[in-house]
């Protein structure tokens, strides 16, 4: 089948990879990010921005989305669950975030084989560990650490390919491309599908 085309990027994009929270996750992420955000003196993020990344690409030039969009296809995703138990800081960048105590195991298998792919290609991702987390606040003066109880909880069903820019009142983000995840033991198919706006 085609490769599917990406949304329309003028000339060069920033792209990520990440999992969505659902509607009730999201729900709670929003209202844990307004708390975080009292409790540190930071910005909470806005409900539509909440997310976990998987890998951090950068700005890529527009005529090699496609490539991007390519990579992640190729990958068998694993559906899988969220256990989102803990709350953090990333002291020198000012971020509250919200985080699993530990790593899925098919989610990480499946973003080192992404980054294997976006190699292969010739696109140059974030070298740095991946930490898994949701950024819930921004510009925050104060730490933040803690358990949550209960846990924040979502199925992974799918990965997404994102592109954003900066403004004045945060980031904003477009969806891309996406690929629903298979449940384990089902046959994987060609998957990928693409949005256009």
């Amino acid at each position: 089948m085609p490769m599917p085309e990406p949304d329309e990027p003028t000339d060069a994009t920033r792209l990520f990879y990440a999992v969505l929270p659902d509607a009730d996750a999201r729900e709670r992420l929003s209202t844990l990010a307004l708390e975080a955000a009292g409790r540190t003196g930071g910005r909470a993020a806005r409900p539509d921005t909440l997310h976990l990344t998987l890998v951090f690409v950068g700005t890529l030039p527009a005529s090699r989305v496609g490539e991007a969009i390519g990579a992640a296809g190729a990958i068998a995703w694993q559906r899988c669950q969220l256990d989102i138990d803990r709350l953090g800081a990333f002291v020198r960048a000012g971020v509250a975030w919200a985080g699993p105590t530990g790593i899925v195991e098919s989610l990480a298998a499946g973003q080192r084989a992404l980054i294997a792919a976006l190699a292969q290609c010739g696109i140059d991702t974030d070298p740095r560990p991946w930490r898994p987390h949701v950024t819930l606040a921004r510009g925050c003066v104060r730490p933040l650490a803690g358990r949550i109880d209960p846990p924040i909880t979502w199925e992974v069903d799918r990965v997404v390919l994102m592109g954003s820019r900066l403004a004045r009142d945060g980031p904003r983000y477009r969806e891309i491309a996406s690929w629903p995840t298979e449940l384990p033991g089902s046959p994987a198919g060609d998957s990928a599908s693409a949005l256009r706006t």
